[in-house]
């Protein structure tokens, strides 16, 4: 989530609804849209009484993730993890504390930036400390799907993919889900552990000092830690 854009001057009810639901006064309280995800349309609220909080609320059409994330807070919280902390949930809405500072995703990082990167591992290290009994998306209670990372990777069944000229995405799929059955079988032998699932520079704040905050723990699952520095790696600058 980034920094707030301008002040919506007729929230939706489901916003206010939920931060009443949250046991918060919502009266004059003001709502700024942050950057929307594939699940949820986040926004920054701050109450009369001056509370910084962050109350998303589902996209149409998309899974309801909130309470595993409201699982996934609690456990990361009690690892020594700065997680947001979700305050309230419920299929529909979820009402989560605002963390401070600005979410790490400079482009080109500074020397500050960095340094964080650095602190950023460091708590991926703790994050990676948490067992889970099973592989892929948890629910609700930290159950996955899976009971191995071969049966997890299996799973990925063929699915309608559209097109793109000079690509044959079929054909890479195929190769994608050949490889990992094949190389499923030499990652190191352990339990799944907690996956946030979508590491990231933005999903990361930071004061210039220490990772204040970790967001967006709708996507958690068990796994293989090798899988989060994979998507780091693949996604943010080389520095």
């Amino acid at each position: 989530m980034s920094a707030p854009d301008a002040v919506i001057s007729r929230p939706h009810p489901l916003l206010v609804d939920a931060l009443t639901a949250a046991g918060f006064d919502a009266a004059d309280a003001r709502f700024t849209p942050l950057k929307a995800g594939t699940g949820s349309l986040p926004f920054a609220a701050t109450t009369r009484e001056g509370h910084e909080l962050v109350v998303k609320v589902r996209r149409a059409g998309s899974r309801s993730r909130y309470p595993t994330a409201a699982w996934a807070s609690a456990r990361m919280r009690e690892a020594g993890v700065p997680a947001a902390e979700i305050l309230w949930h419920s299929r529909e809405a979820c009402v989560e504390t605002r963390c401070p500072g600005r979410p790490l995703e400079a482009e080109p990082p500074t020397p500050q930036d960095l340094d964080a990167a650095t602190r950023a591992g460091e708590m991926l290290r703790r994050l990676h400390s948490i067992e889970v009994g099973s592989f892929g998306q948890l629910d609700g209670h930290g159950i996955g799907q899976h009971a191995t990372i071969q049966g997890w990777f299996l799973s990925l069944a063929p699915r309608s993919i559209p097109s793109i000229d000079g690509l044959d995405l079929p054909r890479l799929l195929h190769r994608t889900r050949f490889i990992l059955d094949v190389g499923s079988g030499r990652l190191p032998q352990g339990p799944p552990r907690l996956l946030h699932g979508d590491w990231v520079g933005r999903h990361l704040f930071t004061d210039s000092r220490q990772i204040t905050g970790v967001v967006d723990l709708e996507s958690v699952r068990g796994g293989d830690p090798l899988t989060e520095l994979a998507g780091w790696s693949l996604r943010e600058p080389a520095r």
